[in-house]
This record gives structure tokens, sequence and C-alpha cells, in this order.
């Protein structure tokens, strides 16, 4: 088997303050070239401290504190920024969720992406404009609307340039941060759909970060699921989502709509723990209506199935039970409110 290009071993990710808060907690996985992972979970579990600490983003109260980040066999986890900066747009480039905040206001988009390439890689000014207007056309963009400045491109016309300027320099990693949220569905669905055709013609390797199981269904044929800074479950989309293992899981997949199926959406009752310290032993046990006083006195192993699929759940072996039992609306009004 190829050596992995991406390797996160056991990350742990802490926010200092006034007391320490471990926002990412021994996360695992790995990413071939040509892999495309979707990570989804609740707001708050980690999804973006996770994509930051993957590009050497995270903010100044924000470091590694356990684990490494194995770029190509190399631990970049304590990269310096002039090393990171080596490695940004090169090898791995971001696709960031609101496209207004990356383009400069008074300047015209062509300049913007030219200043780009030109900064990562020796160009001369005609062929990295060359680039760009080729760039432009791989997403759908007239060559013509470079000359135009931000504001007169609508929403879904700057996202696609951003997703031009990700690939500007052919890198072989790109994290996609909730890059549709601000779009209305049809603009949002046209965009999903160029991000797939691209990743399938180019062969880079993709996280696509959201909170939207949908999206990540249509775009990822890998999911892990965080929950409480970790990775509650982790496999092939399609085994994950038609057989989840995990309650969390399970509550997810019967909170979004199903086109297909008229099926009442059931919500998972409650909140997220309070990380300042992390709960005890599970930490979905507080909203899990299956959980016993195993689950709230000892954290669960991963345990892996022969199918590949991976949960962390002290009831891997009940899946079956739990999933039909999951699909009932009563059973998620035994959790206690709170």
């Amino acid at each position: 088997m190829d050596t992995p290009l991406l390797e996160v071993k056991d990350l742990q990710i802490e926010y200092k303050g006034r007391r320490s808060l471990k926002a990412v907690d021994r996360v695992n996985f790995e990413l071939q070239l040509g892999d495309n992972l979707g990570i989804v979970g609740e707001s708050g579990c980690g999804k973006t401290t996770l994509a930051k600490s993957l590009l050497g983003l995270l903010p100044d109260n924000g470091s590694v504190v356990g684990g490494a980040i194995l770029w190509d066999k190399t631990d970049v986890s304590h990269y310096s920024e002039n090393e990171w900066n080596r490695l940004r747009w090169s090898d791995i480039a971001l696709v960031p969720q609101n496209a207004l905040s990356s383009f400069n206001p008074v300047y015209r988009l062509r300049d913007q992406i030219v200043e780009a390439i030109r900064a990562h890689e020796s160009i001369s000014v005609d062929d990295a404009r060359r680039r760009t207007e080729k760039l432009a056309t791989m997403v759908g963009i007239d060559p013509q609307r470079l000359m135009d400045f931000p504001h007169q491109l609508s929403g879904g016309m700057k996202q696609r340039l951003v997703i031009a300027m990700a690939l500007a320099l052919n890198p072989r990693l790109i994290i996609a941060d909730e890059p549709t949220t601000a779009l209305d569905v049809v603009v949002q669905d046209r965009i999903i759909r160029q991000i797939v055709e691209l990743q399938n013609e180019l062969k880079f390797a993709m996280i696509y970060i959201s909170h939207d199981i949908a999206v990540v269904a249509e775009t990822c044929h890998l999911i892990a699921v965080m929950y409480a800074g970790q990775i509650v479950e982790y496999g092939l989309t399609s085994a994950v989502l038609k057989k989840p293992i995990h309650p969390y899981t399970m509550g997810l997949k019967n909170a979004f709509p199903e086109l297909r199926v008229d099926k009442p959406l059931i919500s998972i009752p409650g909140h997220p723990p309070n990380l300042d310290p992390p709960p005890t032993g599970c930490r979905f046990a507080s909203r899990c209506p299956f959980a016993t006083e195993l689950c709230r006195q000892s954290e669960p192993p991963m345990v892996e199935l022969p199918s590949g699929q991976k949960a962390a759940c002290h009831y891997v072996d009940r899946a079956l039970e739990l999933r039909e039992l999951a699909a009932k609306a009563e059973t998620w009004r035994q959790v206690p409110a709170g």
C-alpha cells in the first residue's frame, strides 16, 4: 500500500485562557492522494480547529500539545511560520467558508490571484495571468470577469474563484471548510458538483469540513464523525450512513431529511458537554438514550469492525438493535432534558 500523504496521529490541540481547554483530543486518520474525507459534527465539536492545525493557522492561544501531523512522513505539527509558508498553497490549500473575506475589495480579482501565484512561484506576470484565466475557465467563470472588483461578482462566483485560487499551485491536499454554507441551495449544489469534478480530474486529496451530512454524502467517500473534540466513528461514507454504529451518528442521520424517504426528523436532545474539564466516560453519554453506567464511567475504545468501519462505543455488537430503536422519536424522548 502507498505511503499516506497525510497521517494524523493521536492529535491533541489545546486553547489556553484562564484555564486550558483541549478542543481536539487524540484524533487519528490518514489520507492517500486522491482520497476525499468528510468531517461532520455539530458546531463546536472541533472540526475547524482540526482543519486549522493542518494548515498551521491555529490562533495564538491554540497549540498542538500531543500527537503528530505527518506530511510526507515529516511531522509538521510544530513548524515555524516560515516552514508553514513553504507548504501552504503549494502543497496544502484552503477553501474558506467566507469568500468575501478572501479578497481585497480594492484590487481587481485577476491581480489578487496573480499576486498569490507569484508569491509562491518564480513566474512572469504574463504567465501568471494566463494561468489565472485558465483557472477561471476551469471553475466556470468567464475570464473577462477577472477584471472586476470583488463586489461586482455574486457570492457563488466569488466562491468559485476562491476554489480557483486554491488550485493555482496544484496542491496535493485541499481543505474545504464549510465552503458553501453562505450560499443558496441551488448555487451550493453547482459548486459541490464542480468540486467533485475537479477532484476527479486533478486527483488531489480533499478534506471537506461540514455540519451537513447530505453534502458530505455527495462529495466524500470517507467520513469521520466528530463529537466533543474526538472522532467517534470513521469509515466509508456509504457504510457509515447506511449502517451507523455510534449512537451519535445515528442521531445525526435521523436529524437530516432524505428526499427519497418520507420520515419525521428526530433531533438529538441536549447540548455537547463542557470540555473544561471533559466528562468522565463517553462524552455522548448525557445525550444518549442507550447510555449505561459503564458509558458514564469508562471511556469507550475505538473498535474496528471486519468491514473496516470504526466506532468508539461500548456496544458496537448491538448496533443493529440500537439503529432500530434510534429511528423512533420516543427513544430520544427518554433522554433527560438539559
